[in-house]
């Protein structure tokens, strides 16, 4: 259990930076290791306490804001 939720803070972590790089989260799940996109959603809100959406609006608007 501990070595799955580790594994799935990791791919979050990832997957974060992927969408800093620009990339859609639709189309990085899968790059994640994640086999179903609501997978994928359900780690990402549990691990960012927000939708990877709202987490790539909120990384442009504090982009565009320094």
């Amino acid at each position: 259990l501990h070595k799955e939720y580790r594994r799935q803070r990791q791919m979050c972590i990832e997957t974060g930076q992927l969408l800093i790089s620009g990339e859609k989260p639709t189309d990085i799940f899968s790059l994640c290791g994640f086999g179903q996109y609501s997978n994928f959603y359900r780690a990402f809100k549990k691990y960012y306490h927000m939708s990877p959406m709202t987490f790539l609006k909120k990384m442009n608007y504090e982009e565009k804001n320094e």
